[in-house]
């Protein structure tokens, strides 16, 4: 399955249209779990490039990785033996619709999974700027066109499928299972004892 997977993320990438790409991220990153030591989840526009290098310089530290390449799940494969190798993953494309968001926990079985969790507010704000200056995506754009007050409340990512999206890991974590939520705005305001945390949860020093 996950060659197959890997596979069709690579036909899909080809195909034009903003659906098209948000599945192909998603079965690439499902090829690559099988792989992967520790799952990082967060919903687009959550903090987690701040988190992410943060992360690198540990691993710059202690393994000798690169911090320029902030973790590139490439890099951390090709590691010598005894370096946790991380995914960063969004489980799934942020367009999706509340009643489109699953989680699906068989896929994470047999790994450690960190959540990154931002206030769905600020995730909105953010996801709004971003599709509005920086997104090449014809459909991503036109969504940024309507006013802010109406975007952060829109059906494809909008804080409905934003507060879904955590809610649903923070069941799972409250089911127990190897799963940890952490705050992006403690990261900010208190960084050392949030980093480790997730340093110590993800095996470093």
């Amino acid at each position: 399955m996950t060659l197959l997977q890997n596979v069709g993320a690579r036909l899909m990438r080809r195909v034009p249209g903003s659906k098209a790409k948000g599945i192909a991220g998603y079965w690439r990153d499902l090829s690559r779990l099988a792989s992967a030591d520790l799952a990082l989840v967060s919903f687009p526009k959550s903090g987690r490039t701040f988190v992410r290098v943060m992360l690198a310089r540990l691993f710059q530290r202690q393994f000798g990785i690169d911090e320029r390449e902030i973790l590139s799940f490439a890099t951390l494969r090709r590691a010598g033996e005894g370096v946790p190798r991380i995914l960063f993953t969004h489980d799934g494309d942020a367009m999706r619709r509340p009643s489109q968001i699953r989680i699906d926990r068989k896929a994470y079985e047999g790994r450690k999974v960190a959540v990154l969790a931002r206030h769905p507010g600020d995730i909105a704000v953010s996801r709004y700027f971003h599709l509005r200056h920086r997104s090449l995506d014809p459909v991503r754009q036109r969504l940024a066109e309507q006013p802010l007050e109406d975007f952060v409340w829109t059906e494809q990512g909008g804080i409905p499928s934003i507060v879904r999206f955590l809610n649903q890991w923070a069941e799972l974590a409250r089911d127990g299972g190897g799963i940890l939520i952490l705050g992006y705005e403690e990261f900010l305001s208190d960084p050392e004892p949030s980093l480790r945390k997730l340093a110590e949860f993800v095996g470093l020093d």
